[in-house]
């Protein structure tokens, strides 16, 4: 599935794109050549990351929520980091999705 030079459990500070999404607990960068994301807590929310993977993987695969995959380590200069490792959303964010007329419709009809 993945070329034998890509691990998915251990990716390289250079293996990690853009950001493609910045909240309040978490940057989510997008994996470079591949249609997946990382989600990358702040130093003070590590602890919401077990959360949001335990509810991931009680949900499972759900056409609506993204696919997560696994936890994985991002090695870089000086340290490492960890993140989770989801399905990269071509539409953008989930904020604009939210506010995507098309999407309303959908939802209320």
């Amino acid at each position: 599935m993945y070329p034998q030079d890509f691990n998915p459990k251990t990716l390289r500070y250079e293996e990690i794109g853009d950001a493609v999404g910045l909240g309040s607990f978490a940057c989510v960068a997008k994996i470079k050549d591949r249609d997946l994301v990382i989600k990358m807590p702040f130093d003070h929310y590590k602890h919401h990351m077990a959360v949001e993977k335990s509810a991931y993987e009680r949900v499972g695969h759900h056409p609506f929520i993204l696919r997560y995959y696994h936890e994985a380590e991002v090695i870089f200069k000086g340290g490492t980091s960890s993140g989770l490792v989801l399905q990269y959303h071509h539409a953008g964010t989930l904020e604009n999705s939210l506010n995507n007329p098309d999407y309303v419709d959908q939802r209320s009809g």
